[in-house]
């Protein structure tokens, strides 16, 4: 973890919306004025580059813009015109799909519409309900792909009907439930696919069989399930990686807990590998104020905001950048034997923080896995074992685990085919070392006089 600013020489002056080029900070408008006139608790970010800012204000740059604004890249403007513009109260949560703004929190009524109940839409030119809204706060809203917009809070209703602290709004089925939900406040919703995480305050499903979840679950489309035993404190964001495999929790937790009941000391900020199933800390977290917490994540690099004033031990006031870069070397000496009907491989360990190591293994002449396969762990350390049964990448299911610099590929020698195999060593934040050199298991047939 390291702050991200302390390269820009001097303070620069930026009214609670800032923005960060990857070497200085600048300020979003202005002069004569700049940013926004009161707190900010959401940001969203649309297709056309627009910039969405939420939260309790009444001005933003040279406009007045009530609790919400837009920012064009040169201006800032309000959503709706005259006085009743942008909704009458605190805005928590902003998603973004296509040309339509879903704006969640406080307020009761949107453009001067006063039938909207915590949540509305914009669709670039005018306000609307969204079926009938929610019956109390809204704290969090993530769009798929398919526009359909998930939304968590305080709530139990959701266009008149039971919604535990979380719903899903599309314009084809309206307001459905997510099952049972949950037993306190959703704060956070983030999307991977078909995958739903929800960040909160809860522990456990709502409804007749409760669910023990601990602040954070996901939804596979079906029901909720847990992340390990999740968290022992609220969450407050989360932030899920490209592929899907790595998801990032901050809040106000301490420890975080795996299935078996390993518990690790994450300081604020965690990381669940979908393939180990398992928590992992991100250096030693956040702190150094009492109430310290994460509010905020951004995938990219992994940026982190909150109220801290320590990030991994160093000095980062309220802002810093989780870096997965970690020094490691590649393994150039892995060697390939015969014990009995296994091959069996071994390396010299790579430097640097190797969380695991991966292994390939395909059966064309050349090397060529994509997407990890699966991930089994063992005293801390797993294997993502890669396999092709054919000149395309076929994964099926695991070979085996082990702990050492070594791997054993069982009974593979009476086999036809041939294989070739290579390693590379990954950290806890799944950055992985170049690839290593290759080596083979080949099968031929020698025939007399050819």
């Amino acid at each position: 973890m390291s702050p991200a600013g302390t390269a820009a020489p001097g303070p620069r002056w930026a009214n609670n919306v800032a923005r960060w080029n990857g070497s200085a900070w600048s300020a979003v408008g202005g002069p004569p004025t700049n940013g926004v006139d009161g707190t900010v608790y959401a940001i969203a970010v649309a297709a056309d580059g627009g910039i969405y800012v939420g939260g309790a204000f009444g001005q933003a740059g040279a406009a007045s813009a009530n609790n919400i604004a837009r920012w064009n890249g040169s201006a800032w403007s309000a959503l709706g015109a005259g006085a009743n513009n942008g909704v009458n109260d605190t805005v928590n949560a902003i998603a973004v799909h296509g040309s339509d703004v879903y704006v969640g929190g406080y307020f009761s009524a949107a453009g001067g519409d006063a039938s909207i109940s915590h949540i509305a839409r914009w669709n670039g030119s005018a306000w609307s309900a969204v079926g009938g809204g929610v019956n109390s706060y809204v704290f969090a809203a993530a769009a798929d792909a398919s526009g359909r917009v998930y939304v968590g809070g305080d709530f139990d209703m959701a266009g008149g009907a039971a919604a535990n602290r979380i719903g899903r709004w599309s314009e084809g089925s309206g307001w459905e439930a997510l099952g049972d939900g949950f037993n306190g406040r959703v704060k956070t919703i983030a999307i991977h696919a078909t995958a739903v995480y929800a960040g909160g305050e809860f522990s456990e499903t709502a409804g007749g069989s409760p669910i023990g979840v601990n602040r954070i679950a996901v939804w596979d489309g079906a029901g909720w399930s847990a992340l390990g035993q999740g968290v022992d404190n609220h969450v407050r964001a989360i932030a899920v990686s490209a592929d899907g495999r790595l998801v990032y929790a901050g809040g106000s937790f301490i420890q975080a807990t795996d299935a078996g009941g390993a518990s690790k000391t994450v300081n604020r900020i965690a990381l669940w590998d979908n393939d180990a199933s398992a928590w992992a800390t991100l250096g030693s977290g956040v702190g150094g104020l009492s109430g310290s917490r994460v509010n905020a994540l951004a995938i990219g690099s992994l940026f982190v905001g909150g109220y801290f004033t320590q990030a991994g031990g160093k000095s980062s006031y309220y802002f810093a950048q989780w870096s997965q870069a970690s020094g490691l070397t590649t393994v150039t000496d892995l060697r390939i034997s015969r014990s009995g009907n296994d091959a069996v491989l071994t390396w010299s360990p790579a430097a640097g923080p190797v969380h695991h190591y991966e292994i390939h293994r395909d059966a064309a002449p050349y090397f060529s896995p994509t997407t990890p396969l699966t991930t089994t762990v063992t005293a801390g350390k797993h294997y993502e074992i890669h396999r092709d049964a054919a000149p395309y990448f076929s994964p099926t299911t695991p070979l085996t685990t082990t702990v050492t610099a070594g791997y054993s590929d069982v009974n593979v020698m009476p086999q036809v085919a041939s294989h070739y195999y290579a390693v590379r060593a990954a950290d806890a934040g799944g950055q992985t070392s170049g690839i290593s050199n290759r080596v083979g298991k080949f099968t031929f047939t020698l025939t007399p006089g050819q």
